[in-house]
């Protein structure tokens, strides 16, 4: 009998240390699999999570431009050698320089001067010094009607200015009246007979200012293709963000944005022109 303290021959396996080409190909294929479940999911959760982020900025600026009428005594004056509403409210309350941007449609200097579904407009030429980007861009547009009045009146396409919104007392129906929606440009004046853009990424400034500003699939039509020719008469994909004179928002399909109360004598459509 050998002693204890005589070491045995140790068996030596004839299988090589690690993984065989088979065995890597298969982890490497179940990888793939689950990251093509997983990241559909978590593209969808981040498009929901941006929309939801541009809805709350939406109801801070309905929120500044309540409060500066209240401070004030009557709505934002429209002042177009200025950045409009944006200089306005930026200059009396500081934090709506921080909700101008909607996450979904940042600034782009790719698109110039007018927004699209997915980037920001531009108002002027300042330079913000931190950030070496333009200091007035947003992605949100005013309701025009929503200003006291006082715009060129029925000059270059302008509307008549008799319907708008001069004091809060002015709006009869608060849940059914925009304030603030996304858009390509910084305010609108919406008609009933106003149609859609065609290009739905976009928009279209040119044609009216009104609703042509507004129909671009901001949200609610990812993973698919935003249409840059949408044929008239079929449903319009996509919806925007609005926030409204009694503070609720809303993410709107571009269907129904015929149907709100737009200014003082608003009367809806009974379809929605080609």
């Amino acid at each position: 009998m050998k002693p204890l303290t005589e070491s045995y021959p140790l068996r030596v396996s004839s299988r090589p240390i690690g993984f065989t080409l088979i065995e890597l190909l298969v982890v490497i294929a179940i990888i793939a699999i689950l990251a093509g479940m997983l990241l559909p999911a978590l593209s969808r959760a981040k498009t929901k999570a941006q929309q939801i982020k541009c809805l709350g900025n939406l109801r801070q600026l309905g929120l500044a431009n309540f409060m500066y009428a209240n401070d004030h005594g009557k709505t934002i004056p429209y002042e177009s050698k200025d950045p409009l509403w944006l200089k306005t409210l930026s200059e009396n309350y500081a934090q709506v320089d921080s909700i101008r941007l909607c996450p979904t449609a940042p600034y782009n200097k790719k698109y110039g001067e007018l927004g699209t579904a997915v980037s920001a407009w531009v108002w002027g030429n300042v330079i913000n010094p931190g950030t070496k980007e333009p200091k007035w861009s947003g992605s949100y547009a005013l309701n025009g009607w929503m200003y006291a009045g006082d715009w060129p009146d029925g000059v270059n396409g302008y509307p008549k200015t008799q319907n708008a919104f001069r004091q809060e007392s002015d709006i009869a129906s608060p849940a059914r009246t925009p304030v603030f929606v996304d858009a390509i440009t910084p305010d609108v004046w919406p008609r009933s007979p106003d149609r859609p853009a065609r290009d739905l990424f976009l928009g279209d400034a040119a044609s009216s200012p009104g609703l042509s500003r507004i129909t671009i699939a901001r949200h609610g039509s990812r993973p698919n293709a935003i249409p840059q020719k949408h044929p008239p008469g079929e449903k319009l994909p996509g919806a925007v963000n609005l926030v409204f004179a009694d503070g609720h928002g809303e993410l709107a399909p571009l269907e129904q944005l015929w149907q709100f109360a737009w200014h003082k004598d608003y009367q809806p459509p009974d379809k929605r022109p080609n």
